[in-house]
């Protein structure tokens, strides 16, 4: 598991970073092909909170 820190600007121009907190993948799928130019994947992702600041 894993956190992200994700820092963005309110509507007043102030920094606020917020930490999703254990982070997990449920699944890691991607169908790709010979000759493919662009790779997309779908990745969802499971949390147990976030400390909002």
């Amino acid at each position: 598991m894993f956190d992200i820190t994700v820092s963005y600007l309110d509507d007043n121009d102030a920094m606020i970073t917020d930490v999703i907190r254990n982070c997990e993948f449920t699944n890691n799928k991607r169908e790709i092909k010979q000759g493919d130019t662009v790779i997309e994947v779908e990745l969802e992702l499971i949390i147990s909170h976030i400390d909002w600041n």
